[in-house]
């Protein structure tokens, strides 16, 4: 979907905002906060809960709607909490070097963005570049078929750039009815 597509869903789900994915809480609900990117945040599920536990984070998307709700969420949050967000405008499906900034991360995430698989794979290779020294991604998109081929094409994208510890595939019944591919590496 386009941003224009994007804007109408977070207009009819004003006040949505869902809840951290379990992966990323199962991951990071002891890591030690630092500063966070999380793309395609849209309203700012998994940017809020971050900021809740102390991470600076940059939400970065490109939609309007979902942009202006994540600040209403904010706004409603402890101000300590509120000045640890900082809400970007951004297009996924841009050229990385466009937006993406450069070793600023302890942590970064591209959480259930449902990219087409050309840009995706563009995106991809990029991504560990974002990262600090020891910095962790975690990449959870959803994939077609049984989710294999997906997985082993993010795996095949990230190895060489990353240490990985974590890989699988969300069957479709725990990842909102389409299989999704994770891996966690660290820079």
């Amino acid at each position: 979907m386009d941003a224009a597509a994007w804007d109408q869903y977070h207009r009819a789900h004003r006040g949505d905002r869902g809840w951290a994915e379990e992966t990323v809480i199962e991951l990071l609900t002891a890591a030690p906060a630092g500063r966070a990117l999380d793309l395609g945040a849209g309203a700012g599920r998994h940017a809020l809960w971050l900021a809740n536990r102390g991470w600076s984070v940059t939400a970065m998307d490109f939609s309007a709607e979902a942009r202006a709700e994540l600040g209403r969420a904010a706004a409603e949050m402890p101000a300590a909490v509120a000045e640890r967000l900082t809400v970007v405008d951004a297009d996924l499906t841009a050229p990385p070097a466009d937006w993406l900034p450069a070793a600023a991360a302890d942590l970064t995430l591209l959480i259930d963005v449902d990219l087409p698989e050309a840009d995706l794979a563009a995106l991809l290779p990029a991504l560990p570049g974002s990262l600090g020294p020891g910095g962790g991604l975690l990449v959870q998109v959803p994939v077609g078929g049984d989710g294999q081929a997906g997985l082993q094409a993010i795996r095949g994208a990230l190895e060489p750039l990353l240490t990985l510890e974590y890989a699988g595939v969300l069957p479709a019944a725990e990842a909102g009815g389409r299989p999704s591919a994770f891996v966690f590496g660290r820079a």
